[in-house]
């Protein structure tokens, strides 16, 4: 008797859940924001890069490679022959020395370098762009005002991996306002 009474308060809890619940799934759905039919796009904008047969692809014809080549260079030269936007700025950085400090990035997947143009991150740079390969480190380069200065620190760091942007990022990631800086899972060093 006792189970036959612990079954009828199931059913019942079950349906009077049914009877809370059913009004707000069978609701039509609300409108939050209605931006308007000239605003409106259709979602097959987005979604094309799904399809196979429209994403793009290089052509085997060797004239037509040639020509988007060609193209390609022809926009190169259009931004004044640089893939880099010059100048790279980077106001809340400076070079100056630095103390050696223990970190904990566990988070940080390889070591990061940060350098600009300057005669100290040049010449930093040199020395220790052995250590920086050997343990696979990735550069931010910070500063550089022309072509010319990124060209010298390529010579510096003749073989490494750098990306050239505004390192505005850097102090409020990594608590760090000088150049030239390592910067590893464990700790911060010049």
């Amino acid at each position: 008797m006792k189970a036959n009474f612990q079954r009828y308060m199931q059913v019942l809890a079950c349906a009077a859940l049914a009877l809370v619940a059913a009004p707000s799934v069978l609701a039509a759905p609300s409108v939050v924001f209605d931006a308007g039919a000239a605003f409106s796009e259709p979602i097959t904008r987005y979604t094309h890069v799904l399809d196979p047969q429209k994403r793009f692809q290089v052509p085997e014809d060797p004239a037509a490679k040639q020509r988007l080549q060609q193209q390609l260079l022809e926009r190169i030269r259009e931004h004044g022959g640089q893939m880099i936007r010059l100048p790279i700025r980077t106001p809340s950085m400076s070079p100056a020395p630095i103390k050696t400090q223990d970190a904990y990035y566990t988070n940080l997947l390889m070591p990061i370098f940060v350098v600009g143009a300057d005669q100290h991150s040049l010449q930093w740079l040199r020395a220790w762009r052995e250590t920086l390969t050997r343990i696979g480190a990735m550069g931010w380069v910070v500063q550089a005002d022309s072509a010319e200065d990124m060209q010298a620190i390529a010579e510096a760091g003749a073989g490494l991996k750098m990306l050239a942007q505004s390192g505005e990022a850097i102090p409020r990631v990594f608590g760090v306002s000088s150049y030239p800086v390592l910067i590893t899972s464990r700790s911060i060093e010049q």
